[in-house]
């Protein structure tokens, strides 16, 4: 009898498995993501596949062997080649180490670097977050130098203090003279419509002419993916630096708890890193002819933000 009620449990489960599989592999070819809160695409193919088995994880697994489909941002689908796995004897991109990289959580500290925020006409963004709806956990900005390099990267903690950020950065968003970097800038651009109405007197995100200013950036994923020949495809930040720059990102830090503090070595390396490689990539690509040299030249190739590949 127990052997009998094992064999029909297993039944069920393959029967709930197979439904589980078409269901999502219909939703993830009409447009949507398997991303939810912490967990990107990739580790929820992981956790999918620890709970089903290959066989019935089989069918997802191959649609993202070779393609994948972005969250729905309000955009046409777009399709991307799933990067190769990664092995354990890549050189990972490592921070430079005349580059300070300062956690700013406090008044005090917030008070030494915003001038040099407001001085700056070249500046890296970048967010980490938790959940859409909260505005960003942590926002990295790196300042670039007279070069086009890198002069600091500062973390700063909108997670624990968000009011204390926000007026300066919507005056930030409302300059001209500056350049701001960013890569597949969507949703940090949403994160930080987030915190300008949350913390900056804006009552509302909806478009309209209550809603605060979008951050105008020039993002250099679509740079990149000209440069690198994708035409049907979006190359992620890791694989433009590799590919451009001679070695890729860590992204073991990606989905990590960034509600953390204090932020472990590894999320404050990562974060940074994020940040730094714009102005890196940025100086690259200037050298190939492919963006202005001059900080603050040529407006942005993109506004709002675009599908998301990080």
């Amino acid at each position: 009898a127990r052997a009998a009620s094992e064999a029909a449990e297993r039944e069920a489960f393959e029967e709930l498995g197979k439904e589980f599989a078409a269901l999502t592999l219909a939703a993830i070819e009409a447009g949507h993501s398997l991303r939810r809160h912490l967990r990107d695409d990739e580790a929820m193919l992981g956790q999918i596949r620890e709970t089903l088995g290959d066989d019935l994880a089989a069918p997802i697994l191959e649609f993202y062997a070779t393609r994948a489909t972005l969250a729905d941002l309000g955009e046409e689908p777009v399709v991307r080649i799933q990067q190769l796995p990664v092995t354990a004897d890549v050189s990972f991109m490592e921070m430079p180490e005349d580059i300070q990289v300062v956690f700013v959580a406090d008044a005090e500290a917030w008070a030494s670097v915003e001038p040099q925020l407001a001085s700056a006409s070249l500046l890296a963004l970048d967010t980490e977050w938790w959940d859409s709806g909260q505005g960003p956990a942590l926002l990295q900005v790196a300042i670039g130098d007279e070069r086009g390099g890198c002069a600091a990267c500062f973390l700063l903690d909108t997670l624990r203090a968000p009011g204390l950020f926000a007026p300066a950065l919507l005056r930030l968003a409302r300059r001209t003279d500056v350049q701001i970097l960013g890569w597949s800038f969507g949703e940090d651009q949403k994160r930080l419509q987030e915190l300008f109405c949350m913390h900056a007197g804006h009552g509302s995100c909806r478009d309209g002419p209550e809603s605060p200013p979008k951050m105008c950036v020039l993002d250099l994923q679509p740079v990149c993916c000209r440069l690198l020949n994708r035409t049907s495809a979006l190359v992620s930040l890791g694989s433009a630096c590799a590919q451009v720059l001679g070695r890729p990102l860590d992204k073991a830090q990606q989905c990590s708890d960034w509600r953390r503090r204090p932020l472990s070595e590894e999320q404050a390396t990562y974060a940074a890193l994020d940040a730094v490689a714009l102005l890196m990539l940025r100086a690259e690509l200037s050298r190939r002819g492919l963006l202005p040299t001059r900080p603050g030249a040529g407006r942005p190739l993109l506004a709002a933000g675009g599908p998301m590949l990080n």
